[in-house]
């Protein structure tokens, strides 16, 4: 049992060094993403990881992956489902952005960002209903907001 568990925490230990490592060096060596995702990493550091990608991958080359990664480790991952937006939207794929947005705002219903980002994917969409409603809750939840203005000016012309 206890040599189990010395190469149980081993792998743990040796799976965070190489995601801090890789936090540090921010590259997008593909081998360095697998290598610090690879052995039993934490939902969390896979999260990090994802984060700093995204920051540099702005073709996303490796976003959806490590995003299918962190929804894997952590099936109620919002960040996860978020990750997977961003990139359809970047691929111009509104409808299917909009619905991974949907997906993190199920697990974190009131988070800004999610809100925003579904406001306004749904104006890309042509989605006005669904622009509305993140409106709605925006407003009520964080009526300071910034973006509200832009929101409800987009939308007051769908």
């Amino acid at each position: 049992m206890l040599v189990f568990a010395i190469f149980f925490w081993s792998q743990i230990l040796s799976s965070d060094i190489a995601g801090k490592r890789f936090l540090d060096n921010e590259t997008l060596n593909p081998d360095v993403i697998e290598k610090a995702i690879n052995n039993w990493t934490s939902p969390e550091l896979i999260e990090k990881i994802s984060f700093a990608v995204s920051q540099a991958d702005s073709e996303c080359r490796y976003v959806p992956s490590l995003a299918d990664r962190l929804i894997q480790a952590d099936d109620r991952s919002a960040s996860g489902w978020y990750f997977k937006a961003v990139c359809s939207n970047l691929n111009k794929e509104f409808d299917i952005a909009l619905e991974y947005v949907g997906k993190s705002l199920s697990f974190d219903p009131i988070n800004p960002v999610f809100l925003v980002a579904q406001g306004k994917l749904a104006i890309a969409a042509g989605n006005k209903a669904v622009g509305i409603q993140a409106l709605d809750i925006l407003k009520k939840q964080y009526p300071e907001n910034p973006e509200i203005p832009l929101l409800e000016s987009s939308l007051s012309v769908l």
